[in-house]
């Protein structure tokens, strides 16, 4: 049916493509059956006549054929081939068996065609417009286990996959784009999901969920809802587990409304299945452990991963380390940092992933991305040999857009971790929830409005590892703020070693004693990078979140919104000089009520804009860390 709605393709185009159409299909044909065994040696037989058939040609287009980029990606995936040989040694045809990697990345066809088609665009992208850039950005968000936390911050599973696929991308002329905006102590709804585009920025082609750690509600039926409202609407990565509620009904049902759904799946089937084939470093015995390659050496002991098992303590996130005194140099090589940082133990914990579990899934996610990419090339090839490249581009394009009417139409999946907040959810409404255009004020790091000077309305951009965007204002150098809300950082909240994790916690501070401090949400430079001529009026909500505390206990001089719902005039808050006379609770966060109710109409300039102020009169409770400020 797909096929039918092509064009014809002239004669031209015909006679260039017969005379490698055979090759084409031996092409085909060896990767499929290298999909299911290994494909070294049919794909090298198939490269080597498809490399002489170029190798005859008179002469050469400027821009390289789709055919031609098959060929040039198959160098590029040898090379990688040879890279996870050398990490692996004889393990590699263990861990990288086909049959394996199908059980651990899990998707539906629907949602197979929507990656495949992303990438199809992407390389059509780079050779229409070799001038420009085109992109392929990928976002890990999660908890602390996806942060990396423990190790270096080069060590994650998100800077792993980054250097296993960027030169195959770069063989097509994509830049390929990796970020770990991962966050310890978060969970992904409602404030991650709302400053969605504020945090993981304008841009994102996949994003990877990883707060399973943290969640173990249904919440994420708003981050998905938010994902397919994201201007890009990026497919969903999830770590998961195959028979999880979770991924079988919130993650998979948003693939009927619109969204490419992945499972990365962590069960015995998957991900278990390519760890059993691993030697366990000391029940196969020490005497083996010399061909064992460090990327696996006391990787598996006894049964573990890393000397860390399951059990019943929720301190320890129900992952403990082992007690068993064999066990203590699995423990004592899961960390790799003293190279780098003398003093890096502070999360080293037993429910963080050390440097080699991380290696193992970065480079797992890299292959599979890989292996993607070549079939989209294959398929690209195919197409337009069928129909050629403008009807191939309007055909992928019309079916982006289906998909982006199908979100935009599709009603919000709820979730039963709102039931306690119905009230609230039954005011704001759910479609202004799930779906209206939000704008995200926030203090938190990694955030890209951040790094890209949006939030101070500097233009200072930087990125994590130069430093070099505005880091607000130490805690303990804080003097008169001067009536404006203050970006403020805790330093103890930083490590001394500049290479370990980038994830703050930042906060808009107000102090007793500094009077009203107010900021305007959103503010121009927010207004500039996110309405982008959205003509769609403001529903005047606003959303406060507070900063989240470490087993949600706050220090005894952090004030909350408790004085202001019981009206002692500890802690007032205006809105364009309106007071704020309540709020109403959703989650971690708060929507400010005034005496109109809980909408604040257009705001006074009538573009959505609001002049929100905060002041705090405890002397007893003396400040309130304000961590972002949502607009709806």
């Amino acid at each position: 049916m797909m096929m039918h709605s092509y064009k014809r393709i002239n004669t031209q185009e015909q006679t260039r493509h017969t005379r490698y159409h055979g090759l084409l299909l031996a092409l085909l044909a060896s990767f499929a059956a290298g999909f299911i065994t290994s494909y070294s040696e049919v794909m090298i037989k198939a490269w080597s006549a498809l490399r002489l058939s170029f190798e005859n040609r008179a002469t050469a287009p400027r821009l390289k054929s789709p055919l031609e980029l098959i060929g040039v990606l198959f160098r590029a995936r040898l090379k990688l081939e040879s890279e996870l040989l050398s990490d692996y040694g004889r393990y590699y045809g263990l861990i990288f068996d086909r049959d394996a990697l199908e059980t651990a990345f899990v998707m539906n066809p629907l949602s197979k065609e929507r990656l495949l088609r992303r990438m199809m665009l992407k390389i059509l992208q780079a050779r229409n417009k070799p001038d420009q850039t085109s992109t392929f950005t990928w976002i890990t968000a999660g908890d602390s286990a996806a942060a990396a936390h423990g190790n270096l911050f080069s060590q994650s599973y998100t800077a792993v996959l980054d250097s296993t696929v960027k030169e195959a991308f770069e063989t097509l002329g994509i830049k390929f784009i990796a970020k770990n905006y991962a966050m310890g102590g978060y969970v992904s709804s409602p404030e991650l999901a709302m400053c969605m585009e504020s945090v993981f920025g304008s841009d994102m082609d996949i994003l990877m969920w990883d707060f399973g750690m943290m969640e173990t509600d249904d919440r994420s039926t708003l981050w998905c809802s938010r994902a397919a409202a994201h201007p890009t609407k990026p497919i969903l990565m999830v770590v998961d587990f195959s028979d999880s509620y979770r991924w079988n009904n919130q993650f998979l049902a948003s693939e009927q409304h619109g969204m490419g759904t992945i499972l990365f799946d962590q069960s015995q089937k998957g991900l278990g299945r390519i760890r059993a084939k691993i030697p366990d470093s000391v029940l196969d015995g020490r005497a083996m452990n010399d061909t064992i390659p460090s990327t696996l050496l006391y990787y598996r002991c006894l049964d573990s991963i890393e000397g860390a098992v399951p059990c019943n303590d929720p301190m320890r996130h129900n992952i403990c380390n082992l007690d068993q005194e064999t066990a203590e140099i699995c423990i004592r090589e899961k960390f790799k940092t003293k190279h780098r940082c003398a003093d890096a133990n502070k999360y080293q914990q037993s429910w963080h992933p050390g440097w080699k579990d991380n290696y193992l899934k970065g480079r797992l996610l890299g292959f599979f991305l890989v292996e993607m990419l070549n079939y989209a090339t294959i398929r690209l090839d195919a197409l337009i040999y069928a129909s050629g490249k403008e009807a191939v581009w309007d055909f992928l394009v019309s079916m982006d857009e289906a998909d982006i009417k199908l979100a935009k139409d599709s009603p919000p999946l709820l979730g039963k971790a709102w039931e306690p907040y119905q009230d609230t959810l039954l005011d704001v409404g759910p479609n202004n929830l799930y779906k209206a255009s939000a704008i995200c004020h926030t203090a938190l790091l990694p955030a890209q409005e951040r790094y890209d000077g949006i939030l101070t309305e500097t233009g200072t951009k930087g990125t994590p590892e130069t430093g070099e965007y505005d880091r607000g204002i130490s805690r303990y150098f804080v003097h008169s703020p001067d009536g404006k809300l203050t970006l403020a950082f805790d330093p103890n909240d930083r490590q001394k070693c500049d290479a370990l994790e980038i994830d703050h916690k930042d906060y808009f501070w107000v102090r007793e004693g500094d009077g009203w401090l107010s900021t305007t949400v959103p503010n121009n430079s927010e207004i500039a990078a996110y309405r982008r001529g959205n003509t769609q009026q403001s529903e005047g909500l606003i959303m406060v979140c507070l900063k989240i505390c470490p087993l949600k206990r706050c220090p005894d001089d952090v004030i909350g919104f408790g004085p202001l719902k019981r009206r002692t005039n500890k802690v007032n808050i205006r809105v364009d000089d309106r007071p704020v006379i309540d709020v109403k609770k959703f989650a971690e966060c708060h929507f400010l009520v005034g005496e109109q109710g809980i909408r604040w109409g257009p705001g006074k300039a009538g573009n959505g804009q609001y002049k929100i102020s905060f002041l705090v009169n405890d002397k007893e409770k003396t400040n309130m860390r304000i961590s972002s400020i949502i607009v709806i």
